[in-house]
């Protein structure tokens, strides 16, 4: 088909190239989806007009604005994916596919903008902030909205490449926000079926690697996280896909493979030592294969720790050698069945590392 004359090549493969993941994330929540969307908004116009910016902006997951802002003026923009509507000010009210959205300018400072919100009574809608910073743009993802400022997740914006220390941040992240204890889950999501035996649920592998892919889609929005990718070496558990700044062509940051340990099955059968240290062998096997068969720059055995006792590291330590061999990381995060437990824990930990005693 011929070019039309006002649209070339050259621009369509500009629009690719800021949206290189386009509607991969169908298959996401709305609030991950409007979250990944504000990114990439943002991130289209800011590289168009790096010097053309505004200071800080909010979005709300509100398609139409709340009848508390009838009577103040607005703007309604109907193409905000294609780079050149300036979506670094005011208060916005989108939808999930973040391409219509509706603006009120405001001259309230970033931290002023929060009780704005709340009073505007969108304070408990998830949100997304844009605050322009000496160290480049700002975003934070609030799930449950302004009104719980506490609970946010930084948004990577950057057009620096991806690294391990990066998605270890992410995990770390989503470990202690919805994983560590039960209190965390959310939905019909749970992951312990006996709390008092510690006991799993029968496919708790499934419902961790979701949190997951959740934490990691909303950290890096830039990135496509990839779920059960059948290898000729496997089947990788997440792979993450980005753009790579400098040469335009998609690449992999890391895989990760990824494993629940644990002293008892959802059935109450009890896993050996053993078992538990040729598993943490095999999840090395395995991140290293499908590490170098996608080319990944980083291959990872993530554990998730769900025994009587996660503070044991002798299965761990016989793999630490064959894991430093094949450069593969290996990180563990417990989990506990009951918030003391939890708390215990903590203060095990403290109690060893030498915390300064409370003074009156």
């Amino acid at each position: 088909m011929p070019n039309s004359p006002d649209f070339d090549d050259a621009v369509l493969l500009g629009t690719l190239d800021s949206f290189p993941f386009a509607g991969v994330d169908s298959d996401l929540s709305d609030e991950e989806r409007f979250a990944r969307g504000v990114a990439q908004v943002l991130r289209a116009w800011l590289r168009a007009h790096q010097d053309e910016t505004g200071s800080h902006a909010v979005f709300l997951l509100q398609a139409s604005p709340p009848d508390e802002l009838a009577d103040l003026p607005r703007e309604t923009f109907f193409a905000l994916d294609d780079g050149e509507t300036d979506v670094t000010s005011g208060m916005w009210f989108v939808g999930p596919p973040v391409i219509r959205g509706t603006r009120f300018e405001t001259q309230a400072s970033f931290d002023e903008m929060f009780p704005a919100v709340v009073s505007a009574g969108v304070g408990d809608v998830a949100a997304v902030t844009y605050r322009k910073t000496a160290r480049g743009p700002m975003l934070r993802f609030y799930p449950h909205g302004l009104s719980d400022p506490e609970r946010a997740m930084s948004m990577r914006l950057a057009e620096s490449a991806v690294d391990l220390s990066k998605v270890f941040e992410l995990v770390d992240i989503v470990h202690r926000s919805t994983l560590v204890t039960p209190s965390g889950h959310q939905g019909g999501a749970k992951l312990w079926k006996n709390r008092e035996k510690h006991y799993p649920v029968r496919h708790v592998e499934v419902e961790i690697q979701a949190y997951l892919r959740t934490g990691l889609s909303v950290g890096l929005p830039l990135c496509r996280i990839n779920p059960e990718q059948n290898l000729v070496a496997g089947r990788l558990d997440l792979e993450i896909e980005e753009l790579d700044p400098t040469t335009r062509q998609v690449s992999r940051p890391a895989i990760l493979e990824l494993k629940v340990i644990r002293s008892f099955g959802s059935t109450g059968a009890s896993t050996s030592n053993s078992q538990t240290e040729k598993w943490l062998s095999e999840g090395v096997d395995q991140a290293h294969a499908y590490r170098e068969e996608r080319s990944a720059r980083a291959g990872a055995l993530c554990c998730f720790d769900m025994r009587v006792n996660p503070t044991d590291e002798a299965c761990f330590k016989k793999v630490e050698s064959k894991a430093s061999g094949l450069k593969v990381a290996v990180k563990s995060w417990p989990l506990y069945p009951d918030v003391k437990l939890f708390r215990a824990a903590g203060a095990t930990t403290a109690l060893s590392a030498g915390s300064p005693q409370a003074t009156t």
